[in-house]
């Protein structure tokens, strides 16, 4: 199973569909959002090590290969985006 934000979000939002159609209930959707929440803050301090370290991160955010490729600016542009994201899901 890969880990990045991206399967994150799909499984939060396959939850919602199940919650919606009857196939969990409100406290097991409870626990995967708060569980998703976790995830995120983790998220949170990984954009912030790579900002302030320039580390290439965990993978989770955006492929360890191709952060290597980005340049300075384009990296600090897709972290300003991630955590813009973040901040609007928080």
């Amino acid at each position: 199973m890969s880990r990045t934000i991206n399967d994150l979000r799909n499984l939060l939002f396959s939850a919602m569909e199940d919650l919606k159609n009857g196939k969990i209930d409100v406290n097991q959707a409870k626990q995967m959002a708060n569980l998703g929440q976790v995830i995120v803050n983790s998220a949170v301090a990984e954009t912030k090590h790579i900002r302030q370290e320039g580390g290439q991160g965990t993978g989770f955010i955006f492929n360890a290969d191709d952060s290597k490729a980005l340049t300075p600016a384009k990296r600090e542009q897709t972290l300003s985006e991630h955590e813009k994201l973040i901040e609007k899901y928080l």
